[in-house]
């Protein structure tokens, strides 16, 4: 065997026991020499860099990764007579968590198959009695998330220090792998009670706080997590897939809800939201969505200067249905796109009838933002209504810069060539927002009303965190906006601490044009 491909081993898996070892040897040694290219490359490289050595061991694992369901079960225990890999024993699961962490590593992260089998071993001993068994379902980013705008580099970077936290998080005696995309499951063996499942998602939600590297850019991702125990919440793999992909659904269906543990009510959930979607489709067939106006007042002078144009939806049979039900719903089902660029549209058409120095601020999703087309969408809205495009607001939000690189600087660079308005809406609610300050040609910050809420709470910092806000908007050449203003005394004190525009309930309710 060429030294090479003895040193590639060590370097793939140092602290592997013998039949880790043996399995590559075994297995996998004559295959990869058959390879005339990975030939090539132990033969051209001493593994003497980071790079070289982890190329080939990329090489190395994707060449794993196909042979793995015809491995010796010496590897990971695999019974292939009930096709279940068995984690009754420690050596067996520890080979197993190394398997995955050389996948991941590799960016050929093992299938769901592979986790299918794994749930099948933990649910039942070696003498096929049922075993507690816990199944959390977490999801990253989803199928239409901002992160899909990233690089495939980037991404896959993700995915594998997702991994790494999760299993560090999930500790030795579970395993990690992946369902699709985003999207991870958890299995745990021998579990007393929900509650160890639910430390566990604790840990998780802990180890995810810090930001990740999205190509250079520090950014948060926030993990929701489903959860089904067995034998309580399904006897059969298969059921307790099924719900804790329920309990998964529900947690992303609620936004202030990270954490689910099934139930059987969420079945009915279940069907509600798919009806609601159902439903949803045929409302934006049937133009059944419309328009609410908030007015924006600048301080100063208690003068009207604006409108935030709202989304809303009357169901003809369950009426007002809200934009927090149904936006989420909307982003999962790819239906934000539509919805955002009629909501444009229809906003620049309604602007149009109003005086000359009154603007039209429209929110936008950071799915809409991320399509490269979005620039020339704004463009065609502006040239069939005939609106001026100093008229008219665009509100981000960080979830923007998830997808920060060379597509959003141009989308960035495009938009304001045009002529419209930038504005960061929520400031202060994410992680970063000092940063995403320096990167965007913002004209006006936000505050979020949970600041200005508690801004007459005597002893409360939140009037100094405005007062910060508000300087360092100046110091950039930036105007600010206080949301939630709903009292006088709210007003006075925003107004003394420097904000140029108010928004709330105390000027008036959202109402149609």
């Amino acid at each position: 065997m060429p030294e090479a491909f003895e040193r590639l081993l060590t370097e793939a898996a140092p602290d592997a026991g013998p039949p880790w070892i043996a399995c590559f040897r075994d297995e996998l040694a004559a295959e990869l020499l058959k390879n005339p290219a990975f030939e090539r490359l132990l033969m051209a490289s001493n593994l003497s860099d980071a790079a070289e050595s982890g190329a080939a061991i990329r090489t190395l694992a994707r060449s794993l990764q196909s042979k793995l369901h015809t491995m010796d079960a010496t590897l990971v225990g695999v019974d292939t007579k009930v096709d279940r890999i068995a984690l009754h024993q420690d050596e067996q699961l520890a080979h197993l968590r190394q398997l995955n962490a050389l996948l991941f590593q590799s960016g050929s992260p093992p299938s769901p198959e592979m986790s299918s089998r794994v749930l099948t071993g933990a649910m039942f001993g070696a003498s096929g009695q049922a075993i507690s068994t816990a199944l959390i379902f977490v999801q990253i980013f989803g199928t239409y998330s901002p992160v899909d705008a990233l690089g495939r580099e980037t991404r896959s970077s993700l995915i594998r220090e997702a991994h790494a936290r999760l299993a560090e998080a999930a500790g030795e005696a579970a395993y990690v792998g992946r369902i699709d995309g985003g999207e991870f499951d958890i299995i745990m063996r021998d579990v007393a009670s929900s509650t160890d499942a639910t430390l566990c998602c604790d840990r998780i939600a802990q180890a995810f706080l810090s930001p990740f590297d999205a190509g250079g850019t520090p950014i948060l991702l926030r993990p929701k997590m489903g959860v089904a125990i067995s034998p309580e919440h399904g006897f059969a793999p298969e059921a307790l897939q099924r719900n804790a992909d329920l309990a998964l659904r529900s947690a992303l269906a609620y936004g202030s809800k990270d954490i689910v543990v099934y139930v059987p009510e969420l079945r009915t959930d279940a069907r509600d939201r798919k009806q609601l979607e159902i439903d949803l489709r045929r409302a934006i067939e049937a133009n059944e969505l419309h328009l609410v106006f908030q007015p924006v007042i600048e301080l100063a002078g208690r003068r009207l200067v604006g409108y935030e144009a709202l989304v809303r939806w009357v169901h003809p049979s369950r009426g007002p249905i809200s934009p927090s039900t149904f936006v989420p719903i909307a982003e999962e089902a790819g239906l934000i796109v539509a919805i955002g660029d009629w909501a444009l549209r229809t906003a620049c058409v309604h602007a149009t009838q109003w005086p000359d120095d009154v603007r039209v601020a429209v929110n936008i999703s950071p799915i809409q933002f991320a399509n490269p087309a979005f620039p020339s969408v704004v463009m065609s809205a502006l040239a069939d209504t005939g609106l001026s495009a100093d008229r008219l607001e665009l509100e981000i939000t960080e979830g923007v810069f998830l997808a920060e690189g060379q597509t959003t600087s141009e989308t960035f660079a495009a938009l304001k060539k045009v002529g419209t308005r930038l504005v960061l809406d929520d400031f202060g609610t994410g992680y970063s927002s000092l940063g995403y300050l320096k990167q965007a040609p913002l004209d006006k910050i936000k505050i979020d009303q949970s600041f200005v809420r508690r801004v007459s709470v005597a002893g409360g910092r939140d009037a100094a965190i405005i007062r910060s806000i508000v300087g360092l908007a100046k110091a950039l050449g930036m105007e600010t906006t206080a949301e939630g203003i709903e009292t006088e005394d709210e007003l006075l004190l925003v107004e003394q601490l420097g904000c140029t525009y108010g928004q709330g309930y105390f000027f008036g309710r959202p109402h149609q044009a």
